[in-house]
C-alpha cells in the first residue's frame, strides 16, 4: 500500500518554500499547459507590423489603385502617378524637415564611421594579440561595411541639405566634389 504524505489533520504537507515563491517566480509555470496569448494583443502587433511594412505604399484617392513615384524634368520636381487613372500628386520637401533629416543623417553617418573605425582597430589589436589573420579580416570587413553605410548616409544628408532629393539622375559626382575638401582638410 502506497503511503500518502498527509499531516495528522489529513491535509497535504505545506511546502517550506511557499513564502519565497511569490518573490522568486511571480507567475505560475505550467509545463503541460500552453500559455494562451491575448488575441487582441497579437492582432494589434500584427497590424502595427503590417502598417510599418506598407508605410511606403500610396493609394490613389480616386480609384484605390497603387501610385508609383515618377521624377519630372524640373529641378527637384517629382510626383506620385496612379497606375490606372493617371491621377498625379506633386511631391515637395519642407525646408525645415529637410534640414532636420540632413542633421539626423549626418549624425548617424558620423556614428557609423567611428563605430566602424573602432571595430577595425579593435579587431587588428585582437588579431595581433592572438596571431589570427581571420580576426583581422573579419574586423576590416565589418569596418568597411559600416564605412560604406556611413558614406551612404552622408550622401543622403548632402541631398537633403542641398534640396536635391527628387532628381531624375543621381547627383553623385557633385556630392563627391563637395566632399573632396572634407577629406583634404582631414588629411592635412
Amino acid at each position: 500500500m502506497a503511503r500518502k504524505n498527509k499531516n495528522d489533520n489529513g491535509d497535504e504537507p505545506k511546502n517550506p518554500l511557499r513564502h519565497l515563491r511569490p518573490r522568486l517566480v511571480p507567475f505560475r509555470l505550467h509545463p503541460f499547459k500552453q500559455q494562451v496569448r491575448n488575441v487582441a494583443e497579437q492582432a494589434s502587433f500584427l497590424s502595427k507590423l503590417k502598417s510599418s511594412i506598407d508605410a511606403e505604399e500610396h493609394i490613389c484617392p480616386k480609384c484605390d489603385a497603387r501610385m508609383v513615384f515618377k521624377a519630372q524634368e524640373g529641378e527637384g520636381a517629382a510626383s506620385l502617378v496612379c497606375t490606372s487613372c493617371d491621377h498625379s500628386e506633386p511631391l515637395s520637401i519642407n525646408p525645415i524637415e529637410a534640414m532636420e533629416r540632413s542633421h539626423r543623417f549626418m549624425d548617424q553617418s558620423n556614428q557609423m564611421f567611428y563605430v566602424g573605425l573602432g571595430a577595425a582597430v579593435l579587431a587588428s589589436l585582437i588579431s595581433m594579440w592572438n596571431g589570427s589573420v581571420f580576426t583581422f579580416l573579419g574586423g576590416i570587413l565589418l569596418g568597411s561595411i559600416l564605412w560604406v553605410q556611413s558614406a551612404g548616409m552622408r550622401y543622403r544628408a548632402w541631398q537633403y541639405s542641398n534640396m536635391r532629393v527628387y532628381e531624375r539622375k543621381s547627383p553623385f559626382k557633385e556630392w563627391l566634389r563637395s566632399e573632396l575638401p572634407f577629406f583634404k582638410n582631414r588629411s592635412a
